[in-house]
């Protein structure tokens, strides 16, 4: 067979005469087989990787050096296809490197599965045991070694050393003596080894806060990513990349989405006990900047971080792959489907991503969970050659964090179809790859065997490390002045260096595109650490029509130009005598927007999950910006970004473990807080007249802040912690104490003042009054109690009925609706939960496409459910639920993302949509067809011939935007407005098109995959003409904000997506001149639009994941909107019908119940005074503004009649009116009532 192979020969004389070194059983050998079994008479290769030609398993064709599973000679003799190598060359760097017992992956993840007994036979001698915390152990005869730990004589201290230890017993009951023996064993209570950590035995669980990484939910996502890196060879089952390294679990979440803090936590505490290489396959639900600083504590440590793209087909930014100092890498594949030519191994995966900080590509299968896993147990063969170089000569020192990097990008095989996209699948090109670094594969396919054979020999490239612009800064050099480049350039292993810095536009610019700022100049022999150079205004050379024509044609989204404001920058080392090269890259944005304020974008450091309110908190009549991060800090803000006096105001800090070195020393200083991805809510809690604003974090903790940011007592109160502990929680409970929706306030005892009331992670909503005390009939256990059963009352554990199988989710991510939806006086909550069941998906097809798709097999379908709470609880007689709910909504496959991609993510909205005084429920899942329900959860618009609720259309007619149909709501949440001014309310929301969920699935571009913005008619339940709509990107736990911005005067819907746009379309699909709005940012956070530096006009704020706030200037008048931010009101009501409180503005919306009242009303000319005698009781929604500064407007009828405040008097509870005198009347158009301030008590 024709054999072609990577290595560089010109290493393999130092490689087969380097000393011996001591090894675990799987020893490095130059002896050892490739993937053709070749040399004659080599040592065979590990029993994992068998298969013949052609019909290769996962690790072997992951692995090989060899075309030896090629059997396309297209592909065979292409350079491009790299000559029909599939791998990344592990099998052969195996003959120089198969790691080092103490090189330690720490896996970030969510924990262990001890009982499983496939990850134990892979891992059970490949876990890292901390001496520092465990007796010796008992060996049944003396150790033959150096080492008086290691019983077994196998080089390493592992957990067979204690196989004859008579203390020892399989306390978990697994079968196996295992690292939760030696836990259950021998913890202590007392911190032996001083490190700050009791009991680190084997790893730590940040998760719940103890020393046992278990993964009790049984997830298993962390069990597989330590077998990828680090599994056992030659025992049938996985095989890692870095045989010989040690793994050490590091429990960060019940999956792999996880919060970013306990991520932070955990880096610390992987590099203050010793990790090698931090491996992190996570997609956080957050960023902050504690992550950032943990990550570069790991970097000055020499701990490489191996960061994982994310897997959504996606550009978008999933933290913490795009923070400084990671190497984020990504996934390569074969098709996967029979037939598809060319036959090639370096096919994009669906479900992996892309973008201007990636760095290499992984041959892997299963996402870039399992290409990060795959990469770090490289990572540890590449430290492993390192510290081996050290002792052989070759080196003097370890690799440092940056080296590391260096040697994974410059000796990766570049990977170019520039001109080659073809492929034989339907709607399919490849991506535009090309020569040099790209953002679709980076630097090319990882060659594990050119990284170590390199470091072995001593060829270690120079540093280049650029520690700014940040990843992803927007900037604007025409206003702002000269970027200013920071970082390091070094070449401490050889005599001297030369650098540049450089300027391109685009995200993967040619070599002849780049423009040099720095010149390569004299040799350097000291490191440079700070400003490397200053790019002036001039030198951002605008585009050429070929450059942006070239960049057009490259761009994964066909339609939408999302790179056109894309800069790289580039920072280049060169050693002396000039055989080695180190890079650095940064992707910046480059945009001019004249409706942005000065001052922004403004960069908060933590993330903008958080959607931002305008409230008048310090009652000056102009709206302030309130919005959480996940620093832990709520601010809030006037409009030239200054802080309010009193404000950030912060949570409680996280318990950090502050004898861990980084804290000790000061190198990350505590406090650290818990964070806040709920957006805040704002009433007047104790009726003093003054804003209160409500937070809450992801420790399960509510608080109140006056408006000085002032604590409010007895805040904070807490989730009850027995409902989210550890014996609360299995496969069927994966619940914690997260507040990931929004608080809301509403009086739900009829006591006139405002309670509030959250939906938890741990399943339940719960009730506070004022006061802080949890309202009779609170907690609410929200779960569909006909198919679980609780089996502890004391946790509100659960276990399925009988013959009911039910999937992952069990929390509460959405946010509650607060409505009186069965018209009995009294608010109800309606919620949606993580719940998913293997059911008929209860939606009748409005398309034969959709139908087919549910009834494909290439999908899971199933039903969520959403419920509907009577406002006493559990006190309610006959229970806490409305009846006929909860109601069963359908997703398109269950399982889909944990947590914010189970069940139902989509917050609920109410309106009364045909005027009959009764409220309807919008909702949908994750990823489902959207419903419009009535107030006992049946379908608004009926039932199909198959009994199953008929729901909002799926099929777009020909003036649809997008090609990509059906169409079907998702991973948001959605909105009512009237668009028209007619009076016909719209149900608009997040959307994507079934191509874009098989991209996912489907390796390479798939050319009509499309995002959309959905807007129904809700009494037809068709879309509205051009919908759904074009989005560039998914739109994750975000959704409408709609409010007129375009001046016309009619509202446009305000929405973010994940790929650096905010739109504003209006119901003809129109955007006003000006927009979209370009942000270079994900948005998850909702816009907030109202009047917030007093001109009268609406500016639009909004925030992105990435820490950076805008706000822009708009032409249209401020007032009332439709849905002006998430959840519609100050108080996060998310029901259309309420006003919208405090936000600024001198018009709010109210309802005036008068009590008594006789009015005079002149006829004729001389109507222009109206007499009124009356007791009313203003309905709540207009907080804190008191009518004797603020006077007060009646709408009445076509008149609007407007009282002063000079006219105003307190009074007891209320306020006395005296007309001062003669008010001109001023017709208005408009009917009903309307007010600018609010009786807490009689008004007369």
């Amino acid at each position: 067979m024709n054999r072609r192979s990577l290595l560089a020969a010109a290493f393999l004389p130092a490689l087969l005469g380097a000393p011996a070194r001591a090894e675990l059983p799987f020893v490095a050998d130059p002896n050892r087989c490739d993937s053709s079994g070749l040399p004659a008479g080599c040592i065979p290769l590990p029993n994992e990787m068998s298969g013949a030609a052609g019909s290769c398993n996962g690790q072997k064709w992951k692995y090989a050096s060899t075309n030896f599973c090629t059997t396309d000679p297209i592909v065979n003799n292409s350079a491009n296809e790299l000559f029909g190598v599939s791998g990344m060359s592990v099998e052969i760097a195996w003959r120089a490197e198969t790691g080092r017992p103490d090189v330690v992956i720490a896996v970030h993840d969510s924990g262990i599965r001890w009982l499983d007994g496939g990850v134990e036979g892979d891992l059970r001698k490949k876990f890292y045991l901390n001496r520092g915390e465990l007796p010796p152990p008992i060996c049944a005869t003396p150790p033959s070694g150096p080492d008086p730990r290691d019983c077994n004589g196998d080089g390493a201290f592992d957990v067979p050393d204690y196989d004859a230890d008579p203390r020892v017993t399989d306390m978990n009951g697994n079968g196996v003596t295992d690292p939760e023996d030696l836990i259950m064993i021998f913890s202590d209570g007392v911190d032996d080894d001083h490190d700050g950590y009791v009991d680190n035995i084997a790893g730590w669980d940040f998760f719940e806060g103890d020393n046992d990484p278990f993964d009790e939910v049984d997830y298993g996502h962390g069990s597989g990513e330590a077998r990828d890196s680090t599994a056992e060879a030659n025992n049938g089952g996985d095989l890692g990349t870095c045989p010989n390294c040690r793994v050490m679990p590091v429990r960060v979440g019940d999956s792999f989405v996880a919060d970013v803090n306990r991520f932070a936590q955990g880096v610390v505490f992987s590099v203050d006990t010793g990790a090698s290489v931090v491996q992190e396959a996570l997609g956080t639900y957050n960023q902050s900047s504690f992550a950032q600083q943990a990550i570069d504590y790991a970097y000055a440590h020499n701990v490489p971080v191996i960061a994982s793209a994310a897997d959504e087909d996606s550009w978008h930014h999933v933290f913490p792959g795009p923070y400084t100092h990671t190497i984020m890498v990504n996934s390569i594949r074969d098709f996967g489907v029979t037939g598809v030519e060319p036959a090639s191994w370096l096919y994009i995966n669906g479900c992996t991503n892309f973008g201007g900080n990636l760095s290499v590509s992984v041959s892997s299968t299963s996402c870039s969970s399992e290409a990060t896993g795959r990469s770090s147990g490289i990572a540890g063969l590449i430290v492993s050659a390192g510290r081996d170089a050290v002792g052989a000569g070759a080196l003097t020192r370890p690799l440092t964090a940056n080296e590391i990097r260096q040697v994974f990008t410059q000796t990766a095989d570049d990977i170019d179809f520039e001109t080659m996209r073809a492929i034989t699948f339907p709607d399919t090109v490849r991506y535009a790859s090309q020569a040099g670094w790209d953002q679709f594969t980076g630097y090319g396919r990882v060659n594990a065997s050119q990284a170590v054979t390199r470091v072995l020999a001593g060829q270690i490239p120079p540093e280049a490390d650029m520690t700014s612009p940040r990843w992803f800064q927007p900037l604007d050099p025409a206003r702002d002045g000269d970027i200013v480049v920071r970082g390091r350039v070094a070449a401490d292993r050889a005599t001297g260096y030369t650098y540049r810095v450089q300027i391109a536009y685009g995200i993967q610019p040619q070599e002849t595109e780049w423009t040099d700022v720095v010149p390569f100049g004299a040799t350097q022999t000291a490191p440079i650490d700070g400003v490397l150079a200053t790019i002036t205004p001039a030198q951002v050379l605008a585009p050429t029509p070929a450059e942006i024509a070239r960049r057009q044609a490259e761009l994964p989204d066909v339609t939408s130009d999302y790179d056109q404001f894309t800069y790289t920058i580039r920072v280049q080392v060169r050693d002396q005598p000039g055989d080695q090269l180190g890079e650095d890259r940064r992707t910046i944005f480059v945009h001019d927007d004249p409706d942005l304020k000065a001052g922004f974008p403004l960069f908060v450091g933590g993330d903008g999950a958080s959607s931002p309110a305008i409230a008048d908190l310090d009652g000056d009549g102009v709206g302030d910006i309130v919005f959480g991060t996940s620093d832990g800090l709520v601010y809030a803000k006037h409009a030239d970004g200054s802080d309010l006096i009193g404000w950030p105001a912060a949570v409680d800090p996280l318990p950090l473990h502050t004898g861990s070195t980084a804290y000790a020393t000061g190198s990350i200083a505590p406090p650290r807080y818990g964070a806040v991805l709920a957006s805040v809510a704002i009433g007047d809690l104790d009726g003093d007249g003054l804003l209160d604003v409500v937070a809450a974090d992801f420790e399960g903790k509510i608080y109140v802040f006056d408006h000085r940011g002032r604590r409010k007592a007895p805040f904070p109160v807490s989730v009850n912690p027995a409902f989210s502990s550890h014996d609360a929680r299995d496969r069927y409970n994966t619940v914690h104490a997260a507040t990931i929706g929004s608080p809301a306030l509403a009086d739900l005892d009829g006591d006139s003042k405002l309670d509030i009331i959250v939906a938890s992670g741990d399943r339940h909503v719960y009730a506070w009054s004022a006061t802080g005390a949890l309202l009779p009939g609170f907690p609410v256990l929200v779960v569909d109690q006909s198919q679980m059963v609780i089996v502890d009352s004391v946790h509100d554990k659960l276990a399925p009925r009988p013959g009911v199988s039910p999937f992952r989710g069990s929390k509460i991510v959405n946010s509650p609706a607060i409505g009186d939806i069965d018209h009995d006086g009294t608010p109800d909550i309606v919620v949606g939960t993580n719940e998913e069941y293997d059911e008929t998906p209860n939606f009748s097809a409005t398309s034969s496409t959709a139908s087919a798709l549910a009834q494909s097999g290439l999908l899971t379908p199933a039903n969520s459910r959403v419920y509907a709470i009577h406002n006493d609880g559990i006190n309610h007689p006959g229970g806490p639920l409305l009846a006929g709910w909860p109601a069963k909504i359908a997703l398109l496959n269950a399982e889909l993302l944990p947590d914010v991609g189970e069940g139902i993510n989509a917050s609920p909205a109410l309106a009364d949509v045909d005027g009959d005084s009764q409220l309807e429920v919008g909702v949908f899942a994750n990823a489902g067809p959207a419903y419009l329900l009535k107030s006992d959860g049946t379908s608004f618009f009926g039932n199909g011939p198959d009994g199953n609720y008929r729901v909002f259309a799926t099929d777009a007619d020909a003036g649809s935007t997008s090609p990509d149909t059906p169409s079907f709501a998702s991973l948001g949440e959605g909105a009512f407005a009237d668009l028209t001014g007619l009076g016909q309310i719209v149900f608009t929301a997040p959307a994507s098109g079934l191509g874009r969920a098989l991209a996912v699935v489907l390796p390479e571009q798939q050319v009509n995959a499309d995002d959309h913005l959905a807007a129904w008619n809700t009494t037809t339940g068709n879309y509205l003409p051009t919908y759904p709509h074009h989005m560039e990107e998914l739109q994750f736990l975000t959704g409408p904000s709609i409010a007129d911005v375009g001046g016309t005067p009619l509202p446009e819907i305000v929405e973010g997506s994940a790929g650096y746009f905010v739109h504003a379309y209006d119901a003809s699909g129109v955007e006003p001149t000006g927009w979209p709005k370009f942000t270079g940012g994900w948005h998850v956070a909702n816009a907030a639009i109202g009047d917030v530096d007093g001109d009268g006009l609406n500016e639009v704020v909004a925030l992105t994941r990435e820490g950076n706030l805008f706000i822009w200037d708009t032409t249209a008048p401020a007032g009332p909107q439709q849905w002006p931010k998430k959840r519609h009101d100050l108080r996060n009501t998310g029901n259309l019908s309420e006003p919208q409180g405090r936000t600024g503005s001198t018009v709010h919306s109210g309802t005036l119940s008068a009590l008594r009242a006789h009015l005079s009303l002149p006829l004729g000319a001389s109507n222009n005074r109206l007499r009124l005698r009356a007791t009313m009781a203003l309905a709540g929604g207009s907080d804190g503004i008191d009518p004797a500064a603020d006077g007060l407007s009646l709408d009445l009828d076509a008149s609007t009649f407007d009282l002063p405040a000079s006219g105003f008097m307190a009074r007891g509870t209320g306020w006395l009116y005296r007309d001062p005198g003669p008010r001109p009347r001023r017709p208005t158009g408009s009917a009903g009532q309307s007010s600018s301030g609010n009786t807490t008590g009689p008004s007369r």
